[in-house]
């Protein structure tokens, strides 16, 4: 049975431990660490479209925040939406420390380029710690999300991907990422904790936090003196904190520093983009819609278009629930009833077979669907989870 190294979140939002681990990104070497990211879509026949993006800056810092190393993978270096883990796997050696045996305590992603990546998942190990972040941590903290066909552990669970995006396009929030790596470490105790008080986890800037501007040589918080635990009474390891209140953030972090709290918040100017990436950015990114000409149609149980259209900070694809019955319209964040072909319309509704919005006067003469009032789509790719 694979290892528990982090934990995710259930229908009901509780948080609970996920069995799951990728043993090819654990390394042998303590004097490295590896760093293995997965996006949120794992359907190789039709997958997202553009939901995979640059490679994200990386760093690590022991548990005293001392930086162990960096890695720039350059601008040239992405990861596909389906991705494999090969091509996700990034080995940070510790050369800023003299190249010293020593266990990562905090790492931060920063994603430097103007293409957006929506990740499910972040496994950090060293062989001798090893923990995974999941989206639904992101989620739960206020991040930019999109749900994922990406399934992890025997149970086939599906966390929700994160958005981290290097110009902010159309609101994605997020342009790097922080977090205390042993917090990730799904220890029965730490988890009740977190569930008995969600700012236990959210409300501590070490533990986790997003930026809006953070850039890759960046500082971000550290727990000093550094935190204590309890063991952990199910596994007898590392367990809850012994005074959880002591994780709480006691003062106000600015989240648009680009370097350090303190520093200047002043976004960086933006780059000049290549021409087809402007035109992309411009003509396809329309409100909380990553590629309007895009359709999601979902099958699964845990998916749900009305809480797609209801969430502050959903965003991603116009999005079918076909268990629910309902479709949203990420760009106008509007929901509507799947059509029942058994019924007359008699209020506008999204036709799933015709890819369509079908409005009260229903199908033409010439297949045309009356759609008074709404925005006419035309989809040109769709991807289907089943």
């Amino acid at each position: 049975m694979a290892k528990a190294l982090g934990f995710v979140m259930d229908a009901a939002g509780i948080f609970l431990p996920l069995g799951f681990e990728i043993a090819d990104a654990i390394p042998d070497n303590r004097a490295t660490t590896m760093v293995q990211i997965m996006t949120g879509d794992g359907n190789d026949t039709h997958p997202l479209h553009d939901a995979g993006g640059a490679v994200p800056h990386v760093a690590i810092w022991n548990q005293d925040g001392e930086r162990l190393g960096q890695v720039n993978p350059g601008n040239e270096a992405k990861i596909d939406q389906n991705n494999d883990p090969i091509h996700g796997r990034i080995e940070v050696k510790h050369n800023q420390n003299g190249g010293g045996y020593d266990d990562p305590g905090y790492i931060l992603l920063s994603q430097h380029e103007h293409d957006a990546i929506c990740i499910a998942s972040v496994q950090v190990s060293n062989g001798a710690i090893s923990s995974t972040f999941y989206g639904d941590t992101g989620y739960a903290c206020g991040q930019s999300w999109f749900y994922s066909s990406r399934e992890f552990g025997t149970d086939y669970v599906k966390p929700k991907c994160v958005w981290l995006d290097g110009d902010h396009t159309n609101g994605i929030n997020a342009k790097a990422i922080s977090w205390h790596i042993n917090d990730m470490i799904p220890a029965n105790d730490k988890i009740e904790m977190f569930n008995s008080n969600p700012n236990y986890l959210c409300g501590s800037t070490p533990r986790f936090s997003f930026w809006g501007d953070l850039l890759p040589d960046s500082l971000i918080p550290f727990f000093k003196p550094k935190l204590e635990y309890n063991t952990d009474s199910v596994s007898g390891g590392q367990g809850a904190d012994k005074d959880p209140d002591r994780a709480l953030d006691k003062r106000t972090y600015d989240k648009s520093v680009q370097m350090y709290q303190g520093g200047s918040a002043k976004r960086e100017p933006e780059r000049t983009a290549s021409r087809p990436d402007v035109r992309r950015r411009n003509l396809k990114r329309r409100g909380h819609n990553h590629d309007p000409s895009h359709l999601v149609v979902s099958e699964k149980r845990d998916h749900s278009a009305r809480e797609l259209c209801e969430h502050p900070n959903s965003y991603g694809y116009d999005f079918v629930s076909t268990l629910e019955g309902g479709y949203c319209d990420m760009e106008t964040k509007r929901y509507y009833p799947l059509c029942d072909p058994d019924l007359n319309v008699h209020h506008t509704c999204f036709d799933v077979e015709r890819r369509s919005l079908v409005g009260a006067g229903g199908i033409n003469a010439r297949g045309e669907a009356s759609t008074v009032g709404v925005s006419v789509k035309r989809y040109e790719t769709h991807t289907h989870w089943k």
